[in-house]
């Protein structure tokens, strides 16, 4: 899947709640076509077992909220 970028202000607590910098805010560059679990998975955090269960429980909940 080709990356989609998009910048992304982060608030001083790191909640993105609410965010009305009144200095420019530090922002970070994420990839929208990305899954987070994928993420995980990259950097060895999750098992390939657990990136399969995480995977079918999304494919679930994305079919569950078509209904």
């Amino acid at each position: 899947m080709k990356p989609i970028y998009a910048e992304k202000p982060l608030s001083r607590d790191g909640n993105d709640r609410d965010i009305r910098p009144r200095k420019r805010a530090r922002s970070v560059t994420v990839n929208l076509a990305e899954s987070p679990l994928g993420w995980l998975r990259v950097r060895g955090l999750v098992s390939d077992r657990q990136f399969v269960a995480g995977e079918q429980i999304r494919r679930d909940y994305e079919t569950a909220l078509l209904g």
